[in-house]
This record gives structure tokens, C-alpha cells and sequence, in this order.
């Protein structure tokens, strides 16, 4: 059983007129759903709807019926006046040549209709919004106003028979857990003292009611559905975090009963607002006198994207770069322009009843790191028209595809550009997004663009006006080919590089069947066949932009090599990976996957009889060490505190350390060792000989004492220091202990199973040619 608003006196309500226009035009749910701006559900029961009333089949029947049926006058002009503003929206559909007179006209209609539907007060399109909306019903409006005005003493003497009940919403409005039972002088003071406004207004319906049932005092009799008329919802501020929905039920032009419920959620989504006690009205339009805020309606569902249809650019062409830029297409170029110079009115009047979905990043503390959350919010057109037209606003770029993508750079002036993203489809505005938020710290202002921005590598062809060119990626620091290496093979090689001469690196390639490549750092070279080797090459011969390095190849490296090079290429447009020639002699050997690491410098050496002879009681020679080996078959832990080099970081880290009471986050510097087992982890330094104990390293005995150098542009967390000593036990368990003069600076443990092969430290490469 469904009260609703009161029904009209025609077959079909005007929404369903307009409806069944769209099916005659062949029109999916989904694609109705589009074209009136609501949810596809919601478009699915007006059909349901339709079907019914019109006692037919299937929509192909309802379809057919639309030009036999004559519906009210004002509704039927309603429906042709919409397809008339869908198709005078297209700028093309004006023709100059209607000159005044063609405007004077469209502008005669446009006040005529208005003015028949200003008429209706039923006209879904014109339900007003809350809070300043109000019903077509005298009586209601009267409570409204009553509810918002009167102080707590005019409200027990205009409502002094009511009582209210006072709950926890559960599973939505079906139910109130523990409820309690407010008296009337409860109730009025609260209600009387607090900011109020209205939320909503809406006709009743047996779904709706609420559990327990009223009490007795309240005159409703307990039965399964109360047999309410209307509903009213106010928002009230009564000195909560967020304000409460109290809702009022109208039975035979009288207040009958009053809910309240309160959630300590700041989310608006959470069962306790106003929202809770309202249906959806993108579900349930039609029962609405007066609709929520269009605020806190649903986020619109962003629609599916193709990077098929729709305009491209075309092979062969370039695509100009944003701001200056625009696109080969006239009409697209129109709306561009349009939205980049109306003012609010004119992109009012453009884009008729089209909400934008924003979408916030809100920082949240994760872990002790700064992170973000995504809330999504509903934007109504007269909100985005009057910011859009208000900021400044410059064009970023527009990708190609179905739908097309216009992407504007829009300055608010709150110290972070925003993105909006406009999608086009056929010559027509179906969609709003507007993205920004909380930024983490060191990222560029216009961070949001680049999140809303197509790939451009991925979707260089798609891109009609390519963004700015201060904002599109920039290759990586690196030399030019015509660097003097001081190797005259090297040189040579790079000079055919430089001249991207196919024929001549290819004929540079060495002798063989098979070709030593090497697929990652971690494994030793394997073979390809001659013929993918020689595609390789091609491909880097073609794309090579500039050489990174040249690195010296250590003795006993595979393939015998002189030299490793690294060379950039441009894989896509603007994407940049590196590519590895291992040079012998001026030949090409081999393809390799990193620059290879220069041989151990031992300090102490592996025992003669490897593994099998590590003891526990072996010794180095060097203090330090040796003193932390003493401490740890000893078992003391306040001994390794003190032969810890610390590392300062703060607080709190990733994964720790956390701070203790009194210390400022991000602020608070702490003393830790830095250890490595899978993940990082930063005991304290006063927990450090605890934490090294527990890690069973007792039982491992000196494996050897290598020279170490850190690496050039690495923190100084899991490397820091001048040697590092491998312990390891019979089982492949081991450790690596890196040492400064002062003590242990870090520790790490291999993740995964024991390996009875001792990891090898490697030094640093050594460089022909180094990194810039």
C-alpha cells in the first residue's frame, strides 16, 4: 500500500509521459535513464510502471501506443517542450538564418511552457528542494512552518497530544534498536532550542514503518501498518557532531507520531542523519512533495569508458598542446569554449538538469603515514555552474574515445588546481567529475589533473589536445650520444646509436646461432635465438634517445664482456626504459638486465672448507666485530646496545617506530637499528640487543668480512656503514651485518627458505661513463 503524492487526474503521470517518449524513440533503460539524469533503476520502474497502467506486454507494445494516447494538455506539451530543449541544446540545431525572429520565438514558447508548468505543482521537474521547498498542500506547509518556528512552549501547546521515540536506526528505516520513549516536554525542549530545517517531505508508505510500534499514549493503534499519509523530515542541529533526523509522521492532517535518531557518524551516509529516514530519491521520486537537498543525493555513477568511438586523431598528425590548443572539431570546439568563458547563467542554461559527481581525497593518518580516502558527493548544476564560473579556468587536454574527455584546469584559488572532466557525447555534455582534495606532502598542485588525465603513453593517439607541455613527463637525466667515452669501440657503438643506423648495430652483433641475454639480475644469462636478439636491436637502434652509462664488466662476468651500456629508449611516447649491450671488442655479446656490480673486496675470506667449516667461534680480527660476536653467543643484550651505531628517523615510521606519550609525531626524532626480514623493521636502539638476540643469530657462526661502500643517492636506512659481515649457520640460514667504525648501522635477513649457497656482497660498479 502506497499513499504518495495525490493522484493525477490522467493515465500517466508526467514523468511517465516523458518516459514513454523516450521508448518510442527505442530508447534502453539505460539510455533513459541518462537522458533524465536518474538512476537506471529508477528508469526501470517507470516502465514497470508504464506497462502496467497502459496493460501491454512488453515496452515495443507501450512504444507503439505513445502516438495513439493523448495525455492532458500541459503534460503533452511538457513532454514535446524536453525533446524540444534536447535538441536546441546542440548548438547546430539554431540556424542563423531564423535571425530575431527564430530567437523571439524559441523565447516565446520557452515563457509559455514555463509558465503551464508553474501552473502544476505535481510536475516532477518541478518538486521543489528542501530546505526552502515547499508542498502544494496548505495544511502540511502549515506543520512545516510550525515544526521550524514555534519555541519549545508553542510546540507542546500545538502538539500536546504527541509523544516521540527515540532509537538507533536499524537495517535502514524498518526499525529502531533500543528505543526509548521521549515525554512531550522532552521532545518540544529539544526540538524548541535546536537549528532545524527541513530535510524532506514525502507521501507514506507500509514499508516505511518503524519498530517498536508507537506506545499507547501516542492514540495510534498497534497494527501493522499505521495507515500514515505524508511524512515530514527535519534536520536537526541540537549540539551533536552532525545533525539528527527527527521524523513526523502525518496522519488525517495531524502530527501522530515522531521519530529520533542520532548516529555519532560524521559520514551522512550512516543510518542516524536525516538521510537515514528518507527513501532514495532517485529510487522513489514520485512519492516526494518536497525533495532533499540535491547536495545529499547519490553521486551520479560514472559512466563506461571506450577508448574505441567518438573521435580520434588521425594517423599521421600531431595533436596541439593545452592551453592554446584545440581539437579539429567545430562543435566540439564551441562547448570547449563555452565552458572555459560562460558565466553561471548561460552554463545553467547550456546544461539543463546535470548534477557533477566530485570526488575528495581526504587525508587519514594509515599506519602512521599520510594517506587519503575518497568521499564521493553529489554536485547539483547550480552549485558546479556557479563554481566553474567563478574560478579560473584553462584547458588541460582532451582525449578522443567514446565518450570524449575535455579535462580543464580549474584554480579555486585554495592553493590547489582542480581537475573537472567534461565527457561528450555526440555533441553532448552527459557528464560532470570534479576532482581534488588533500594533497600528501611534496606533491604538485596539480596532482589531480595527472590522476584524471588518460595515460599519455598508453593513450597517445587518443589525445586530440595534448596537455601542456611543462606538465607532460621529461626524459630521464642522461648523456648524449656524442659523449667521448674514452673507449673507441664504445664510441663507435654509440655513434650508430645516435644515427639510429639499424644495419650497422645489427651488423655489430657477434657471430652465433644463439645470443647470451641475461632476463633479470638476479639469474645467470641464458640464450635467445639470433632472430629475437637482432628484433631487440632494431627496436633500440630505432627508439634510442641517450646513453646512461657505460659500465666496466668485473672479471669472471658472463658473457666475457669489456663493457655494459646502458642505453634509454622512448618505448611509447613519452616512456622512457632502459635497454643493456654487453660490448667485447667492439662486438655486441650479449643483452644484459642491470649494470653488472663490481666483485667482493674481503676483508675477512670465507673459510677454506666453505659452509661445512663455519664455527660459531670464529673470529674476524676487527674489533668491532668481533665484540658483537662476543655479545651475541654471550646472550647479552645490554652489551649489543651499546655496539649499535644508531639511525635517526621519526616517529612514527611506516611499520614503527611508534611514538611514545609525549613525543610529536612526524617531529620526534628516535634512535633505531634498521633490519631488514621481508619488510623493514625500526626497533629503538634501547630495544635493539633484545630485538638482534631474538633473531636466533647465536647459532650462526662468521661467514666473512666484506669491504662495502654505499651506494651513491640511497638513505642511509638498510646501507649505511664501511663493511658488512655474513653470518650464517649449517642449514643456509644468514645474516648480514653492516658495521661503521662505531658499531652495527643495520641488519638483514634473507625472506623465504635457507639457501646453502652464501649470498655474495657485491661492490658498487665501476664506471666507464657514469650516471649523471
Amino acid at each position: 500500500m502506497r499513499r504518495g503524492r495525490p493522484k493525477h487526474d490522467d493515465i500517466l503521470t508526467p514523468r511517465e509521459w516523458e518516459v514513454l517518449s523516450l521508448l518510442s524513440e527505442g530508447l534502453t533503460n539505460g539510455q533513459i535513464a541518462q537522458r533524465l539524469g536518474v538512476s537506471e533503476n529508477t528508469a526501470k520502474s517507470h516502465v514497470a510502471e508504464i506497462l502496467s497502467k497502459l496493460e501491454v506486454p512488453d515496452r515495443t507494445a507501450a512504444a507503439g501506443m505513445f502516438k495513439s494516447l493523448k495525455p492532458r494538455p500541459q503534460y503533452g506539451l511538457l513532454v514535446g517542450f524536453t525533446g524540444l530543449l534536447r535538441k536546441l541544446r546542440s548548438p547546430t540545431a539554431i540556424k542563423v538564418a531564423g535571425g530575431v525572429a527564430a530567437v523571439t520565438t524559441v523565447a516565446a514558447i520557452v515563457a509559455f511552457v514555463v509558465g503551464i508548468l508553474l501552473m502544476s505543482s505535481r510536475e516532477p521537474d518541478g518538486t521543489p528542494f528542501a530546505p526552502d521547498g515547499r508542498t502544494g498542500d496548505a495544511n502540511l506547509n502549515g506543520i512545516i512552518e510550525r515544526l521550524l518556528s514555534q519555541d519549545a512552549e508553542s510546540l507542546a501547546g500545538t502538539f500536546s497530544e504527541v509523544s516521540a521515540r527515540e532509537g538507533a536506526v536499524i537495517g535502514g528505516p524498518v526499525g529502531l534498536g533500543n528505543a526509548q520513549n521521549l515525554s512531550l516536554a522532552d521532545w518540544t525542549s529539544r526540538l524548541g532550542s535546536a537549528g532545524r530545517s527541513l530535510h524532506a517531505a514525502f507521501g507514506a508508505a507500509s514499508s516505511d514503518l518503524l519498530l517498536p510500534q508507537p506506545p499507547p499514549s501516542s492514540g495510534v493503534p498497534v497494527s501493522p501498518d499505521p495507515g500514515y499519509d505524508y511524512y515530514i523530515v527535519l534536520s536537526v542541529d541540537d549540539g551533536g557532531e552532525t545533525p539528527n533526523g527527527w521524523r513526523f509522521a502525518i496522519k488525517d492532517r495531524q502530527v501522530v507520531d515522531i521519530v529520533i535518531t542520532g548516529s555519532p557518524y560524521p559520514d551522512a551516509s550512516y543510518p542516524g542523519s536525516p538521510r537515514a529516514l528518507t527513501p532514495s530519491p532517485a529510487d522513489e521520486y514520485d512519492r516526494f512533495l518536497v525533495l532533499p537537498p540535491e547536495s545529499e543525493w547519490p553521486a551520479p555513477t560514472p559512466m563506461p569508458r571506450s577508448a574505441t568511438g567518438g573521435p580520434l586523431l588521425p594517423a599521421g598528425t600531431t595533436a596541439p598542446f593545452a592551453p592554446a590548443g584545440r581539437t579539429a572539431e567545430t562543435e566540439l570546439n564551441r562547448l570547449i569554449e563555452a565552458l572555459l568563458s560562460e558565466p553561471q547563467a548561460e552554463l545553467s542554461r547550456r546544461f539543463p538538469n546535470l548534477a557533477a559527481r566530485e570526488e575528495r581525497q581526504i587525508a587519514v593518518q594509515s599506519m602512521g603515514a599520510f594517506a587519503t580516502s575518497p568521499r564521493e558527493s553529489r554536485v547539483p548544476k547550480a552549485d558546479w555552474t556557479a563554481r566553474l564560473s567563478a574560478a579560473s579556468r584553462s584547458l588541460y587536454a582532451v582525449a578522443g574515445g567514446d565518450p570524449v574527455e575535455v579535462i580543464l584546469a580549474v584554480d579555486t584559488g585554495a592553493g590547489v588546481t582542480e581537475a573537472w572532466t567534461f565527457a561528450v557525447r555526440q555533441g553532448e555534455l552527459v557528464e560532470v567529475a570534479i576532482y581534488n582534495g588533500d594533497l600528501p606532502p611534496g606533491a604538485e598542485s596539480g596532482a589531480f589533473l595527472l590522476g584524471a588525465t588518460p595515460n599519455i603513453s598508453e593513450n597517445y593517439n587518443r589525445f586530440l589536445v595534448l596537455p601542456p607541455e611543462a606538465a607532460l613527463p621529461r626524459p630521464p637525466p642522461a648523456h648524449a650520444f656524442a659523449v667521448s667515452t674514452g673507449s673507441p669501440t664504445v664510441d663507435r657503438l654509440l655513434s650508430l646509436l645516435a644515427a639510429h643506423d639499424v644495419a650497422g648495430l645489427l651488423g655489430s652483433l657477434a657471430p652465433g646461432e644463439t645470443i647470451p641475454f641475461q632476463e633479470s639480475c638476479a639469474t645467470a644469462p641464458a640464450s635467445l635465438p639470433r632472430a629475437q636478439v637482432e628484433a631487440r636491436l632494431r627496436l633500440i637502434a630505432e627508439k634510442a634517445t641517450s646513453v646512461r652509462s657505460v659500465a666496466n664488466v668485473p672479471a669472471g662476468y658472463q658473457p666475457e664482456a669489456d663493457h655494459v651500456i646502458e642505453v634509454f629508449i622512448e618505448e611509447l611516447p613519452y616512456r622512457w626504459m632502459i635497454q643493456y649491450l654487453v660490448e667485447r671488442q667492439g662486438s655486441i655479446v650479449g643483452l644484459a638486465a642491470c649494470v653488472p656490480s663490481s666483485l667482493p673486496e674481503y676483508i675477512v675470506a670465507p673459510p677454506p672448507g666453505g659452509l661445512a667449516a663455519v664455527s660459531p667461534s670464529r673470529r674476524s680480527g676487527i674489533v668491532v666485530v668481533d665484540a658483537v660476536l662476543d655479545a651475541l653467543q654471550a646472550g647479552d643484550a645490554a652489551r649489543l646496545v651499546t655496539l649499535i651505531d644508531p639511525t635517526l628517523m621519526p616517529c612514527p615510521g611506516e611499520y614503527g617506530p611508534q611514538c611514545l606519550p609525549g613525543e610529536t609525531p612526524g617531529t620526534t626524532t628516535v634512535r633505531v637499528l634498521p633490519g631488514s626480514v621481508c619488510h623493514g623493521e625500526y626497533p629503538r636502539l634501547e630495544e635493539g640487543g633484545e630485538y638482534l638476540l631474538a633473531q636466533n643469530l647465536s647459532r650462526m657462526g662468521l661467514y666473512s668480512v666484506t669491504r662495502w661502500q654505499s651506494p651513491p643517492g640511497f638513505p642511509d636506512l638498510h646501507n649505511r656503514g664501511s663493511m658488512i659481515a655474513l653470518l650464517m649457520a649449517s642449514d643456509g640460514s644468514a645474516a648480514q651485518l653492516g658495521f661503521s667504525d662505531s658499531g652495527i648501522t643495520f641488519w638483514q635477513r634473507k625472506c623465504g627458505p635457507p639457501d646453502p649457497q652464501p649470498p655474495v656482497p657485491q661492490g658498487p660498479p665501476s664506471y666507464l661513463l657514469p650516471p649523471l
